[in-house]
């Protein structure tokens, strides 16, 4: 759940910055894209605290960041300290955002920001293992036990002390639940047993019960769907799995998205459905297939920083997503035994 928090009063002058460039710190690819088709970049499409949202024609989004924000594909990181909100710019919803040579411009405010020292940012698509399924297994038990310990309230996060449950389909009493884990938590079931039969068709329904559910600008079952596709690709990837299916499965995830959630998510979600990861995820996917348990208690730490709960949230959703492949890729060396 990432939280967002729009400014409906006038700021006040002294909370106000004064015109300066700001560096661009790095650029990630597909914002580099949208940079690259002309003058007109877009309309500011939301400002909250840590970033503003650009509409471009083609209905594709740009996020312009503080440098406390991670690394995306559609995001531009600036050299702004977290004391700093984007809203203090004066910038307004509507407003056109321009870019000029090298440098952005948004109309009415006070934001420059030079792009000359801004580094290309790549997701990376791949993980290498040289770990064996036992091996990644205790990484990801050394995941869960970090989440459950130092993750943040709210969201799903109750959900990472029950998921042999949601794994096995287990009745649980979910009363100590929040309402979205409640409500999540049979849908979720039913997308790791629809997967795991490999009955694409049976996908879809918890897939459209789940996209959008929770507050924030990325919903907390949005952010673990994020999760889910990520490892489910990359991990599977990496064990030699059936790589076509997972992909299958993430395009009907990203598909069912359409029109469903918040605009931001969506597209991340599209990210996602390729393996096109935030760098804090795609760093505690790389430590649970090839990392020592010390790597993966700090990647995950990281992690479980972003946003109110949306690191929990992910966190949750890798897990699951790990479960999946590596039950689909014990199957196929195993085929006379099949684990749920």
């Amino acid at each position: 759940m990432e939280c967002k928090t729009r400014v409906s009063l006038p700021i006040p002058e002294m909370f106000t910055v004064h015109l300066g460039t700001i560096e661009a710190i790095t650029i990630g690819s597909t914002a580099m894209n949208i940079l690259s088709t002309g003058e007109v970049i877009g309309k500011v499409f939301g400002v909250f605290d840590r970033t503003l949202n650009v509409l471009t024609a083609d209905k594709e989004l740009l996020t312009l960041a503080r440098k406390d924000v991670e690394n995306s594909p559609i995001t531009i990181r600036l050299d702004l300290p977290p004391r700093i909100c984007m809203s203090a710019f004066g910038i307004r919803t509507g407003a056109s955002v321009i870019k000029s040579g090298q440098f952005i411009h948004i109309s009415g405010s006070k934001l420059l920001v030079s792009l000359d020292k801004a580094t290309l940012w790549k997701a990376r698509r791949q993980v290498t293992t040289n770990l064996t399924i036992k091996d990644v297994t205790r990484n990801c038990e050394t995941a869960n036990d970090v989440g459950r310990k130092y993750g943040k309230r709210g969201g799903l996060s109750a959900l990472l002390g029950h998921l042999n449950a949601l794994i096995k389909g287990e009745t649980i009493d979910a009363q100590e639940f929040n309402i979205y884990s409640r409500k999540a938590f049979p849908h979720i079931t039913t997308l790791i047993e629809a997967v795991l039969s490999r009955n694409i068709g049976d996908v879809r329904t918890p897939v459209k019960r789940l996209i959008g559910l929770g507050p924030g600008l990325t919903p907390s079952c949005d952010d673990m769907l994020m999760g889910f596709m990520s490892s489910l690709l990359l991990a599977t990837e990496a064990s030699g799995g059936d790589v076509h299916y997972a992909g299958e499965v993430n395009q009907v995830i990203a598909f069912s998205a359409n029109g469903q959630t918040t605009l931001l998510s969506q597209k991340l979600l599209e990210h996602a459905a390729q393996g096109e990861v935030s760098e804090l995820t795609h760093n505690v996917i790389g430590a649970i297939v090839g990392g020592t348990e010390e790597k993966v208690r700090k990647a995950t730490s990281k992690l479980l920083a972003v946003g109110h709960s949306s690191g929990t949230d992910t966190l949750l959703g890798i897990l699951l997503g790990f479960h999946v492949a590596v039950n689909m890729a014990y199957t196929l060396t195993n085929p006379a035994k099949v684990e749920k």
